[in-house]
């Protein structure tokens, strides 16, 4: 999903790394840049908080989740197309790294819709 050739891909795919090891409020913009074996000059140059890499990852997973998405027929309903889309293999980052993000921000549980879609 993530381009790891491109220095963006790099630094999300380290910050997505070191947030699955220890909590996201742990993780230092310097701890990135080291991760990804490039200057904290570099990070910042790309993006100017943690939170910016954040956004960046989720646009990332977006994009995948667009790209990958079955072509809706005219028999489809939009419940149905929305159901394969949130089924889809690959569509969830890794558990650790997002329960370091969500506490991060005070959530003790993840969001409503993926706990729906874990049930099903």
């Amino acid at each position: 999903m993530l381009d790891q050739t491109t220095l963006k891909g790099r630094i999300i795919a380290s910050a997505m790394k070191l947030a699955a090891e220890k909590p996201w409020k742990d993780v230092t913009l310097l701890d990135i840049a080291e991760a990804a074996s490039i200057k904290l000059a570099d990070v910042r140059g790309e993006f100017a908080s943690k939170s910016e890499i954040v956004a960046a990852f989720a646009r990332a997973v977006d994009d995948e989740l667009l790209r990958r998405a079955p072509a809706r027929t005219g028999a489809t309903s939009p419940r149905d197309a929305l159901f394969e889309v949130i089924m889809m293999p690959g569509r969830s980052i890794r558990r650790s790294s997002a329960a370091s993000l969500n506490r991060s921000v005070g959530c003790s549980r993840p969001p409503a819709s993926a706990r729906t879609a874990s049930r099903a």
